[in-house]
């Protein structure tokens, strides 16, 4: 039996990239459902956010899974994972790899605190379907744990901690006080979400949200009191923003 990580993050694939592939919510647990028909997914976790999708398994054969995650890949989001795009660890290499990102440090914001929840809600997910084995049911908690310690025992969790925060706290050294600005925030996705709680920090701040999928757009500025457009409306903004 082989550990074995495949996945694609900021490193690898664009965003527009990262957020085609990545399998949220009811649709994870759809993927892990679909993959545990197969053989070769003896234990099988999937972590999927808007900057990186991982799937973990533990296998006899690994070019068995390789082959059918692409496949999957393939049949319900009509991309191809090519190797310039997909990377792959097996075995120590798998494991280390996850220990980092569970710390924090292959995130695009090194010692980002939101991907050990996203790791939890991997280890939740797979437990709940009954995916988990021996091999994954220990690597998954030992990550929990090593990324808890990380944050804990050094200083990799000081200053901005998050992609949304970064960029919020950059636009505020350029722009100086971000509640008398109109602010436009392109995706509504989980980075989105995130700037959006840290500049209604601020106070005050007109926020215009534009998304590819208005709704997603329009929940957002319900939540914040901002306003919505489609992407087609960003160009259009530019100058008042």
């Amino acid at each position: 039996m082989r550990l074995l990580v495949l996945g694609l993050n900021h490193r690898t694939a664009p965003v527009e990239l990262r957020e085609r592939v990545a399998f949220l919510g009811d649709e994870a647990r759809d993927v892990l459902t679909t993959l545990r028909a197969h053989e070769a997914f003896q234990e099988t976790a999937l972590l999927s956010t808007c900057n990186r999708t991982e799937l973990y398994v533990a296998t006899p054969s690994p070019d068995d899974v390789v082959a059918q995650w692409r496949e999957l890949v393939r049949a319900r989001r009509q991309v191809d994972l090519h190797d310039d795009v997909l990377y792959r660890h097996e075995s120590r290499n798998c494991v280390q790899h996850l220990m980092r990102v569970a710390s924090g440090i292959d995130s695009m914001v090194l010692g980002e605190t939101g991907i050990l929840g996203q790791v939890r809600d991997a280890h939740t997910l797979a437990t709940q379907d009954d995916t988990l084995g021996p091999l994954l049911g220990r690597l998954l908690p030992t990550a929990l744990h090593a990324g808890k310690r990380a944050r804990t025992e050094t200083t990799i969790g000081e200053g901005a901690v998050s992609l949304a925060k970064a960029g919020v706290t950059l636009a505020r050294k350029v722009f100086g006080d971000l509640s008398k600005r109109r602010v436009l925030v392109v995706g509504s996705g989980e980075t989105g979400a995130q700037t959006a709680a840290h500049l209604a920090e601020e106070g005050g701040a007109r926020i215009t949200f534009a998304n590819r999928t208005l709704e997603r757009a329009e929940k957002l500025a319900k939540l914040h009191g901002g306003t919505a457009i489609g992407l087609d409306g960003v160009l259009g903004l530019l100058g008042e923003v």
